[in-house]
Order: structure tokens, then sequence, then C-alpha cells
């Protein structure tokens, strides 16, 4: 043992750090996760009398997924209301009416929040029974089945002019973390209070933090078209578009879990579900060819464009709390930030992307120059420091580029470049529901030149 203890998260009991000899309790756990897989697949193809030919494969996959995960979920505990040092409760281990109707009467004692005072007595006596201490046991195995089918097709008109054409199903699973559900049942009255008569009359009276054995993976339909039109040995323009249909998108949410304990017990749970759905769109452009038509040393210039849209409008950044523990947004927001976390985009998404490069090739001489720019994108929903804002990076770009010649066979003397503009990349932060962002920061990765040799063996 390492001599350390710490609260048991259900029981509040302080047990001793002897999980594996080292770990406390909520610092492990023991989930096991097996998958089963099994896939065929019938490639096809056929000429066609006008000269065209189309081939492709037609694939199915069967996957399923068990989860064995054990949650414990500990109900409220009656001591803190049978607690004879408050001077009105003889310690029997059960709460009465009587002693939470003298607590409401008493308004010193300390740690007590009065949510509860404001129920009617029958839902007081409901709110008084549920206060057992009991520990329910959850092991239910969770378990997963899927069938992911897809289509893939090649058109070849002739010409150097192609049309492909997919279709997929594929599964994202959940994080194992977000399926342990286990904690420690609390009041929820307070909340109750805030929210009106109709709550306090009808609402569930306990309140759990925790994951969710019935979470299902995030589901995701994919169809992809694109024309390619290759024009010479190296020169190609393509134009490809794609849809991602995505049912299930993971997000914080909120159930009402009837428990059946040995008095059943109505719990509001805010945990991990599959609460959004939506189109993940966009396209494609790209553009490159080598100019060996032009006279002379112009022969060796070639270029390579290309241009994405990406369109993820339909889905928020989700907003996961950590399971079985405080939320990081109430958290934040007790502090007075983190509010505008909701309505941000995807992190990690810019609508618009760009990459242009220059190149010659040509003898003994090899040069290059690639331009790559990003439009604005969320970079985080909540920021690790006060006061805990979605932090964006603006756009930007940057210029790299090469010089190689070769000095004898097998050996070549470069340098490179990089950031040759110099650029400044700035990150801001939301500071207001209407999405508006200040500057948070900007820095500068300063142009950088490296000399190189590169041997051939």
């Amino acid at each position: 043992m390492n001599g350390r203890s710490r609260p048991d998260p259900v029981t509040g009991d302080i047990v001793p750090c002897d999980i594996e000899g080292v770990y406390c309790p909520g610092e492990v756990s023991f989930v096991t996760e097996v998958t089963k897989a099994a896939y065929a697949r019938v490639d096809y193809g056929t000429d066609f009398s006008n000269g065209w030919n189309i081939e492709g494969n037609i694939g199915l996959r069967y996957v399923q997924t068990k989860i064995n995960s054990v949650g414990r979920i500990g109900l409220p505990d009656p001591a803190r209301f049978d607690n004879p040092a408050n001077g009105f409760s003889n310690g029997d281990g059960i709460v009465q009416l009587s002693e939470l109707q003298q607590t409401c009467a008493t308004p010193d004692v300390p740690g007590i929040q009065r949510g509860f005072c404001e129920l009617s007595n029958e839902r007081l006596s409901q709110f008084a029974a549920a206060h057992t201490g009991e520990v329910l046991v959850d092991d239910r195995e969770i378990v997963f089945d899927h069938f992911l089918p897809s289509i893939n097709a090649k058109l070849d008109i002739g010409g150097g002019l192609l049309l492909r054409a997919a279709a997929s199903k594929n599964i994202s699973r959940p994080d194992m973390q977000l399926f342990r559900a286990g904690g420690g049942i609390g009041d929820n009255t307070n909340a109750l209070e805030l929210a009106g008569a109709d709550a306090l009359a009808n609402g569930p009276l306990f309140a759990l933090q925790t994951g969710n054995r019935n979470l299902l993976p995030v589901s995701i339909w994919n169809y992809d078209l694109s024309v390619e039109w290759y024009f010479d040995d190296v020169g190609s323009v393509t134009l490809s578009g794609f849809v991602k249909d995505v049912s299930g998108f993971i997000d914080t949410g909120f159930a009402t879990v009837d428990y059946d304990a040995s008095v059943p017990i109505q719990v509001a749970v805010e945990g991990p579900v599959n609460s959004q759905d939506g189109i993940l769109k966009g396209f494609e452009f790209a553009y490159q060819q080598t100019y060996d038509f032009l006279p002379g040393f112009l022969s060796g210039l070639g270029t390579q464009l290309t241009y994405t849209y990406v369109d993820g409008s339909d889905f928020s950044n989700p907003n996961l709390t950590a399971v079985g523990q405080p939320s990081v947004t109430t958290a934040a927001n007790d502090l007075g930030g983190g509010a505008f976390v909701g309505g941000q985009p995807l992190a990690g998404i810019s609508k618009h992307a760009l990459n242009a490069t220059i190149f010659y090739e040509k003898d003994w001489l090899s040069m290059r120059a690639a331009y790559n720019w990003r439009s604005e994108f969320l970079i985080t929903p909540r920021d690790d420091i006060f006061p805990f804002s979605p932090i964006w990076q603006e756009s930007t770009g940057q210029l790299d580029a090469s010089i190689f010649v070769s000095v004898m066979d097998g050996v070549k003397l470069g340098v490179q470049g990089v950031n040759l503009l110099d650029e400044v990349t700035q990150t801001s932060q939301v500071v207001d529901f209407d999405g508006t962002r200040i500057t948070r920061s900007a820095f500068r990765n300063d142009r950088r030149f490296t000399f190189l040799a590169r041997f051939d063996f």
C-alpha cells in the first residue's frame, strides 16, 4: 500500500488506496471489449459495346462488439439528515419526515441546501425514504451488432475521363469511459426549486452525473462522387463531392431513469447521449500539370492546386463532461466563464482550405514553392484558463520553398525555407453569446532555413 486514502465515490466511506497496491477508488475502471467481425466482397467489371468500361466492388462487413463494465450506484446517505449531532435526529439510520421538517425549521444547520423544504409532505416523505445508502451494482453486458455495406464503382468513358461513385456505412464507437455508469445519487431539489412549482410537484427529486450504458456508436453513411479528367501523363483536373450522413453524434444530455432499489427512486441523469444528427458535406477541386510542351528550360515547370470546401453547420461542438466528475462547464460557469461553449461548431474544421504549388524539375535542378492556407477554425470549445472561453485560430497561410541541385550522381545539395512570408498566427477567444471574438494571442514561427546534402547509395 502507498499510504493514501480517499472517500469512496459511491458510499463516501474513507477507504485505503490499495487497488493494484497503488490506486484509489474512482481512479481505476475495469472494462473489457471484445470485437468480432466478418467481411465479404465481390468484385465486378464489364466492357460495353461503345468502348466504356465499368468496374468496382460490393462488400458487407458484420461487426459485433461486447463491452463489460461494472458500475456501482450509491443511493443518498441517510447520515446527511439522520445525524445526532444536529440535536434532533436519533441516529437510527432512517431519515424520518419529522427530521426533514425539523431541518427546515432550523436555519443554521451547516452544509444543507433547502430546496426540499419547498416540497409537499407527500413528496418530502418520498425524498426521505430514498435515503437508504444502498449500493446498486450495474453489470449489464453491452452488445452492438452492425451490418456495414459498401459499394464502389469506376466508369471509364475513354479519353482520360473517369467517373467514380462510392457509398458505405461505418461506425465510430464511443470512448470506453462513457459507458462507466456509476456514482453517488445526489439531491436535485434545489434545481427543481429554481425551475418552479410544477417541477417541485413532478420532477425527479435526485440527480446523478455519470456515463450511459445505453450509448450507441455514431453511425455514418458516406457518399462520394467524382469526375476526373486525365488529359496528359502528368495532367489532371478533378472535381469531387462528398456527403456524410451522421446519426447519433454524442453530446451531454439529460434523461430520467428509474432505479429499482429497495425503495424505487427516480433520478435525473446527466451524461453522454446520442443527441445530434446531421449532414457533413463539401467538395474538392484539384488540378495538376507539367508544362513539358513549353520550349527550352520552361518545359520543367509544373503546378498543383487544390481547393476544399467543408460545411459542418449541422453540428455543434460536443460538450462532454467528465464521467463521474463535476461538469467542467459548470465549474467554468461558476467562475463567470465557459458560458459561450454552446453553439460552437465542430473543432478542427475550416470551411475553406487552399494548397498551391509551383515546381520545376529538369536536368540537375529541382525547385518547389508551396503555399498552404486555411480559413478560421475552432481549436477548443473551452480554454484551460480563466475565463474558459472557446478558442479559435484565425485564417492563416504559410509559404515554404526548396531548391536542390545535383552536383554528381547520387549527391544533391540544397536549401529549404519555411514560413518565407514571416506569417503571424493569431488565436482569438469568444467573449459573448453573439460569437464576438477578440485576439487572445499572436505568435511567429520565424523564417527558417536548412541547408541539406542528400546522398543516394
